[in-house]
């Protein structure tokens, strides 16, 4: 069996609702050291699957802008099913003898790294949102990504269903309600969120609040284009 079509067979007995492939070949954009070839030098393809999010994500503390821990204890689920796809790929490529490895992640550090937003576009999973997320035509940005590097030579995933998709055309939503102004909405999607002093922000409000459960997402909540596309899943 080729290899495409075990991935293939993968994605679709797992109902595997978000999943791209991307060619190595691009990533013009990724930081300097954080190239998928400065990475993994033999790294051929950029396997990108992700999992829509449980529920909407309204619960806020005004006062500091820190979301409920219940409402992230109830996305857990989000995360060890993406780990689990995630281990049986990894498998899946290394039973072929082909190399994967796994880069990651954004929240404990200010410098640059791996960049999931940009592995998500080259994959044609989603397109570049103001606030420092991808945004996916079916779930807006409430979803959670896994990547994985490979040396399989796999068949990049179209992106065509992305063409004319623009949800951030008009809107500022998310600039103004960030609470450290970190989303610069003169510039276009992608180019104008200060990921530095988003990050400074939220490690001064985790270490606050004395949890690292603990995460600002005024933007990402109040996302036009993602309220009502997650509506409370059953989770199973």
């Amino acid at each position: 069996m080729k290899l495409d079509d075990a991935v293939a067979g993968f994605v679709e007995s797992r109902a595997i609702p978000i999943f791209g492939i991307a060619d190595v070949q691009g990533f013009a954009s990724a930081l300097p050291g954080w190239h998928p070839k400065e990475l993994m030098p033999k790294c051929e393809s950029v396997v990108v699957f992700g999992y829509p999010l449980f529920q909407h994500p309204l619960h806020m503390e005004e006062r500091t802008y820190i979301a409920n821990r219940s409402w992230w204890d109830v996305q857990r689920i989000v995360s060890r099913q993406i780990a689990t796809w995630k281990g049986e790929l990894f498998g899946l490529f290394d039973s072929c003898g082909l190399g994967v490895a796994s880069f990651g992640v954004f929240r404990r550090t200010t410098l640059p790294t791996f960049s999931y937003r940009l592995a998500q576009v080259e994959a044609g999973v989603g397109v570049y949102g103001r606030a420092g997320a991808c945004i996916n035509p079916d779930y807006g940005c409430y979803y959670r990504v896994g990547v994985l590097l490979t040396e399989a030579k796999l068949t990049p995933t179209s992106g065509a269903h992305l063409d004319g998709f623009n949800p951030c055309e008009g809107c500022s939503e998310c600039g103004e309600v960030c609470p450290i102004r970190a989303i610069d909405v003169t510039k276009e999607p992608g180019a104008g969120y200060d990921r530095e002093r988003c990050a400074r922000f939220i490690f001064k409000m985790s270490e606050r609040s004395g949890s690292r459960a603990y995460i600002c997402c005024q933007c990402f909540s109040l996302c036009p284009w993602s309220m009502g596309r997650v509506g409370n899943r059953q989770q199973h």
